[in-house]
Order: C-alpha cells, then sequence, then structure tokens
C-alpha cells in the first residue's frame, strides 16, 4: 500500500462550438476546474479507501455541449462527491 493520503486534479478544457451545422451560432469556450482527495485505511483488517472531490470548483456557468438540432446542454454546477470502498 502506498502513502495513506492522496490528492488529485483535473483542469478541463473545451474549445468553442457550434449549434448550427453553418457554423455561425457558437457557444463560447469553456474551463472547469476539479479537485478532490483520498484517504486509506484499514477498518476490521479490509483496505478502506475514502474518496472526497469537488467538481467544478469555481462554480463556471458554462454550455457543456452540442447535439444534433441545435439542443446543446447546461454544464453541472459545482457538485460534491463523496465515496468509500472496502476490499472484501
Amino acid at each position: 500500500m502506498g502513502s495513506p493520503v492522496g490528492l488529485n486534479g483535473a483542469v478541463i478544457y473545451t474549445g468553442r462550438q457550434f449549434v448550427d451545422a453553418d457554423n455561425k451560432q457558437p457557444i463560447p469556450d469553456w474551463t472547469r476546474l476539479d479537485l478532490g482527495a483520498r484517504y486509506t485505511t484499514a477498518i476490521n483488517g479490509r483496505k478502506t479507501v475514502f474518496r472526497a472531490n469537488i467538481q467544478n470548483v469555481t462554480g463556471t456557468t458554462y454550455w457543456s455541449s452540442v447535439a444534433s438540432f441545435g439542443t446543446f446542454f447546461l454544464g453541472a454546477p459545482r457538485t460534491y462527491l463523496l465515496s468509500m470502498t472496502v476490499d472484501m
């Protein structure tokens, strides 16, 4: 087993996208920051990992993607995720 504590992060960038087939109606580019941490321990002799992550740390409002027929989707707001795994 490595270090009991770990940190992770991601910077996600998506360039300008177009809503229409003629590439005349763009939505702006965007950047999102995600951060997380994990803690590994043993509970009753079983490896246990706790994780905490925050997606979109800065709370940026952005259009995440474009689909067919000119539809586009609002990106997720700041999101907190907690999890625990236990080896059996």
